[in-house]
């Protein structure tokens, strides 16, 4: 499948995913000005930088609740996962659409719309009814392996993060200063 790697709404880069789901392979750079920043650090290896860029956009397999999250979203696997989102991150204005899609940046991304509330990724509620797993959000892109999710709280964008018992962490709540 062809995707376009995307900043806001400059097409930065198309790339071709297989079945396998593998490797990205690089099928032009649209705007080399406009590539993620470990692409420029590693200008000769575009493509590994390409995937490692991607990796972090997916909830790694380590993280307790992965097989949950996967459940919970009927998703096979953390791409499907991520890209169900388009890849956006709240850290960055990068995101992938599909190539054949209309979809914009004002229709993705989670500074002007809303953030759902799952805090059910996190264990901070244990309700499911309801639960539409088709639904955008920021949190099936989180990478890291303690239970987080983004929050609207007010005005701000908040991280939120889980401890694990064994090392008897508190939850986190933390203020990110989103720069928009």
């Amino acid at each position: 499948m062809q995707f376009m790697l995307m900043q806001r709404d400059v097409p930065v880069l198309q790339f071709a995913i297989f079945d396998d789901r593998n490797w990205a392979h690089i099928v032009d750079v649209l705007n080399a000005a406009h590539v993620p920043v470990n692409m420029l650090v590693q200008p000769h290896n575009r493509e590994r930088a390409l995937n490692e860029f991607i990796d972090h956009r997916f909830i790694p397999q380590s993280r307790s609740n992965y097989d949950v999250i996967k459940a919970l979203y009927k998703a096979s696997d953390a791409f499907e996962l991520s890209l169900r989102s388009y890849m956006v991150s709240i850290s960055d204005h990068y995101w992938v659409k599909p190539c054949d899609s209309s979809v914009t940046w004002s229709d993705v991304n989670f500074y002007d719309n809303p953030i759902p509330d799952d805090q059910v990724l996190i264990g901070a509620i244990d309700t499911l009814h309801q639960y539409d797993p088709w639904r955008r959000t920021p949190n099936t892109s989180n990478n890291g392996t303690l239970r987080q999710i983004w929050l609207h709280r007010g005005d701000e964008i908040l991280l939120s993060k889980a401890g694990e018992l064994t090392f008897k962490q508190e939850l986190l709540m933390r203020p990110l200063l989103a720069i928009y």
